[in-house]
């Protein structure tokens, strides 16, 4: 049975199934190791394990290696499917600076090992990409990153999140204060009012009034 890393790596991974493909179709994993599975053709997948002794799976597609033995993961939707046969072993457990990592679309980390000769692997490379340990972020999801040797391994969950939208709206002014009585128009870019137009009476913000000297300094 070749562990999940290899497999991936020896491009023997994809599987299919009437509208529904997942990243491996079997391969085997160390005892508290995590693999992240990814699908496509699917919307909202269920995600199970026949055997949840050997090994648990999330609705993300995260999968826990628990105990020695076998189990079948299961992608399914509306009577699709497909399977992963997936063999579960023990082995000395891989020092790595870190089990999970949560990242910003774009950000990097970097995971370090006191082992020697060790190999890296990213379990969806659109997610997350590894290269001697630095780990950069490439797209929303989730993603396990293996440090592994030829006796040993040990694996980081990596989630990233995707980067805010941004809206395009821009206040003149973004804090200040005001005196009590006083009233101020502001103006703001990116929505349906032009540029530089006050707005209305009806629509003005309500201000905060202060009731001593303001402490920063005034609005403009």
């Amino acid at each position: 049975m070749i562990p999940v890393y290899e497999a991936a790596l020896s491009g023997e991974e994809a599987v299919e199934s009437p509208g529904i493909t997942i990243s491996l179709t079997e391969g085997s994993l160390y005892v508290g190791c995590q693999y992240a599975f990814w699908q496509t053709g699917a919307v909202s997948p269920v995600w199970t394990s026949s055997d949840e002794r050997v090994a648990t799976i999330d609705q993300n597609g995260v999968l826990t290696a628990k105990h020695t033995g076998k189990t079948t993961v299961t992608c399914a939707e509306n009577g699709n499917s497909a399977t992963c046969e997936l063999t579960v072993t023990s082995a000395s457990p891989l020092n790595l600076s870190a089990k999970a990592l949560e990242l910003p679309q774009g950000a990097a980390a970097v995971l370090t090992s006191r082992a020697k000769n060790v190999k890296w692997y990213s379990s969806n490379h659109q997610v997350a990409a590894v290269s001697n340990g630095a780990v950069t972020a490439v797209g929303a999801g989730y993603a396990t990153v293996t440090a592994y040797t030829d006796c040993s391994a040990s694996t980081c969950l990596v989630h990233v999140s995707p980067v805010p939208q941004d809206s395009g709206m821009r206040l003149n002014v973004s804090s200040g204060t005001l005196y009590v009585g006083c009233q101020y128009a502001f103006w703001q870019t990116g929505a349906d009012t032009p540029p530089g137009q006050a707005p209305t009476p009806q629509s003005r913000p309500s201000i905060k009034t202060a009731s001593s000297p303001p402490s920063r300094r005034a609005m403009p």
